[in-house]
């Protein structure tokens, strides 16, 4: 949290717009429930409020450690909740058992920051970011920072990942902030 924290703070002292979550804090709930999976929609305040949010932004900021390949658990469902038909996607009506994916988040842009105790090398994470989700959903401009070995990383090498995401984010406009 040390992490995003320093981000918000300086974010905002840039001048940026944040909106700024933090999924633990804000006890957000990650099951997507047996209604909202038929009815494609959430009436749950903070699942409208996170859309709001996004809906609001030009630009989408997630920072989440590195588990098993993948975002955590609560990150997943966050996805799940919140990215769904009618707000980040539509399928295109017709005949076929084949339809068109309609993206509804196009000219957005995304920053994935992850942290990992890998000590280098490619994170298959990104490849699910960029390929599988944001594509889906319309966002094709996605940047990646990686720190690695955060365990055993040094106060400067976290300190260049926490710069690296400022000067992504002060070349942007309104933000939205997840973790």
């Amino acid at each position: 949290m040390h992490i995003a924290e320093k981000i918000v703070q300086r974010a905002a002292m840039d001048g940026n717009t944040l909106f700024f979550h933090n999924l633990y804090t804000e006890k957000f709930t990650a099951d997507l429930t047996l209604p909202e999976l038929k009815r494609k929609y959430s009436f749950d305040p903070l699942v409208q409020k996170h859309m709001k949010d996004i809906k609001d932004s030009d630009y989408l900021v997630i920072l989440h450690p590195d588990w098993w390949g993948q975002p955590p658990a609560l990150l997943k469902g966050w996805i799940d909740r919140v990215m769904q038909p009618g707000f980040a996607y539509e399928y295109e009506e017709g005949f076929s058992d084949s339809k068109k994916v309609i993206p509804l988040l196009t000219g957005k842009k995304a920053l994935v920051g992850i942290t990992t105790d890998r000590k280098e090398g490619p994170l298959p994470i990104t490849e699910i970011w960029e390929k599988t989700i944001f594509n889906f959903i319309g966002i094709t401009e996605v940047s990646f920072q990686v720190l690695y070995n955060t365990r055993h990383s040094l106060v400067q090498e976290k300190d260049r990942f926490i710069e690296e995401i400022l000067s992504l984010i002060s070349k942007e406009g309104s933000t939205a902030q997840l973790e």
